[in-house]
């Protein structure tokens, strides 16, 4: 017990210290701060989820590395130290856009849902981004802020939802499985959004929402109810009636 004590004060300390020197720099209009004396990673894991500090804990984080497997370590790090806060990995893409094929549809929807979270940025969240990832073009902001909505219960579901769905890049399934599915039977929409980590259960009263609920992949029942439902485009990229032409124009530009 003694020795837990000593280590939890030690603890408030450093973290005291940390804010302490971060405030001054801050204040004085620092930019950079330069650690020195390690060469581990540890101690970036270590200030991200330790500070108390105002002016720190009050802003979003975006952390660069040099891999995607740096991102993973650092994430992992970040979770044993705090693992109630929200750290979101930026995934790139898995053959290039030229080659024909098909990206997985896992990692596309994890890059869609940083870009979506990075869009809407909160307060102590960290953005951890591989270099290559980041360097790689995506759709422009304005994009994916138009295409995606929230929805709450006692809302009224919005018309031609198939239509809109299938806009979006969501393909009709018999039973949702996969990212990017979807299944309407009367008055209950399944779908499965890159924004979450399940797919969500929509039971409609009418044309309002009654109740938003996550449903496992395994058996298909319900789970837990949930506020809301983050309903976000699959791909990045959409081609459809209306810019098909400019992008072959911009393609044969290029």
């Amino acid at each position: 017990m003694g020795q837990n004590l000593s280590r939890n004060s030690a603890r408030d300390s450093l973290s005291i210290h940390l804010d302490a020197i971060l405030a001054r720099e801050i204040e004085i209009g620092a930019s950079h701060l330069r650690v020195v004396g390690s060469s581990s990673s540890g101690i970036c894991d270590y200030i991200l989820s330790e500070l108390f500090s105002k002016e720190i804990i009050s802003l979003p984080h975006l952390v660069i590395v040099s891999s995607q497997q740096d991102a993973y370590r650092l994430s992992q790090a970040i979770e044993f130290f705090d693992n109630a806060r929200d750290v979101f990995l930026l995934s790139g893409y898995d053959v290039s856009p030229f080659s024909g094929m098909e990206n997985r549809s896992r990692s596309t929807a994890e890059r869609i849902n940083f870009l979506y979270r990075a869009q809407n940025a909160k307060p102590g969240q960290i953005f951890i981004a591989p270099l290559p990832y980041l360097l790689q073009k995506t759709s422009p902001f304005k994009h994916i802020n138009e295409k995606s909505k929230v929805w709450r219960t006692r809302e009224i579901f919005p018309e031609n939802i198939q239509a809109h769905l299938q806009g979006l890049g969501y393909l009709s399934a018999p039973i949702v499985e996969d990212v990017g599915q979807y299944s309407l039977r009367g008055g209950i929409l399944d779908i499965y959004s890159p924004a979450h980590l399940l797919p969500v259960r929509i039971e409609l009263f009418g044309e309002e929402i009654e109740s938003l609920r996550h449903f496992s992949t395994n058996d298909q029942r319900s789970q837990q109810p949930i506020d809301s439902f983050h309903l976000l485009p699959v791909r990045e990229f959409h081609i459809n009636d209306d810019n098909v032409e400019a992008v072959i124009s911009n393609i044969r530009k290029s």
